[in-house]
């Protein structure tokens, strides 16, 4: 039977794998010295199967690679986004925006807008982005443009976005989080959120969302 193959392990993982002592004697002298190795400083291992042609070029140059990449610390990280991020985040969100599912950002609102978003990147590479709109007036959040690339869907990255919004929020003491949305009000309905009226929305939103006449539903989640 074909084992399928781990892509990426950090040292938490690998201590895990070892301690449990499942592996074969080659797997556990790999993991061991990945290990080793890392601990003293080497940034990145890589593990091949020396029996795939061209499994040293796949594993470089494809976001999937070939074979097992390890690192003293997790490849995914959810962090602020940067100017430099702009580029990536408007890729992610133009799909949506010609579906129509998302309204048009631009680079100038981008620039101006960069403080609210933070991205999730993997191993250099931008999956996914998310933005908090703070209204301190109604002491209330809005999340807006949380969108995970169709290259890393199934992997729970939507969930870890929204887990990290509402922490955001909650180390802001907001008392309310919402949500407006076209196509996508189950998905919020599934972690607590529930579907309210205009007018429990901020002011400042409600004058925006009856301009732009896009009739999404509104879903608010107490913090």
């Amino acid at each position: 039977e074909q084992q399928q193959t781990i892509s990426e392990l950090n040292c938490v993982e690998i201590a895990s794998l070892l301690a449990q002592n499942t592996g074969s004697r080659r797997q556990t002298e790999l993991l061991q010295t990945a290990a080793h190795v890392l601990e003293h400083g080497v940034q990145r291992v890589h593990v091949l199967s020396g029996l795939q042609d061209g499994s040293l070029l796949q594993e470089l140059f494809t976001r999937e690679g070939s074979g097992t990449a390890m690192a003293k610390a997790p490849f995914m990280r959810i962090r602020p986004a940067a100017n430099k991020d702009i580029g990536d985040i408007l890729q992610l969100i133009a799909p949506l925006e010609a579906a129509g599912i998302l309204l048009p950002r631009d680079s100038e609102y981008m620039e101006n807008h960069i403080h609210e978003f933070s991205v999730l990147e993997q191993d250099c590479y931008v999956y996914g982005c998310v933005a908090l709109h703070v209204y301190p007036e109604a002491n209330a959040g809005e999340l807006a443009c949380l969108i995970v690339s169709p290259n890393a869907r199934a992997r729970g990255y939507g969930e870890m976005l929204l887990t990290h919004v509402i922490k955001q929020a909650q180390q802001l003491q907001l008392k309310e989080l919402f949500a407006l949305s076209t196509h996508t009000g189950d998905w919020f309905v599934e972690r607590g959120f529930i579907s309210a009226p205009l007018e429990q929305l901020p002011s400042e939103r409600q004058q925006q969302y009856t301009s732009n006449k896009r009739q999404s539903k509104i879903f608010c989640r107490q913090l």
